[in-house]
């Protein structure tokens, strides 16, 4: 009985902990004419409304170039999204940034 009280009271611990895990997505956007700024809170605002209105309804705690220094230019077009949604996660792999 112990060990079954234990297991339960980590995994709700485990489940409470996990609630502010911050998801990093990388995105590959070769036309980078589609971003318009960063917010101050570190928001994307694209130039397509339509993935602002999907990012909007989301937390996102940074938008930056993943390796800005890179010598390969496709690696330079590379940008990280940090978010504590993995649901945000899923639905920006199925935009296509071209």
């Amino acid at each position: 009985m112990k060990k079954y009280l234990f297991l339960l009271v980590f995994t709700i611990a485990n489940s409470i902990g996990n609630t502010n895990a911050q998801h990093v997505i990388y995105l590959t956007i070769p036309d980078t004419s589609i971003i318009s700024d960063v917010s101050i809170a570190g928001k994307p605002i694209f130039t397509i409304h339509g993935i602002n209105n999907i990012i909007n309804q989301y937390t996102v705690t940074n938008f930056c170039q993943a390796f800005p220094h890179s010598r390969i230019f496709t690696t330079r077009q590379v940008y990280k999204l940090t978010t504590n949604s993995p649901d945000l996660s899923d639905l920006v792999r199925q935009i296509h940034f071209r």
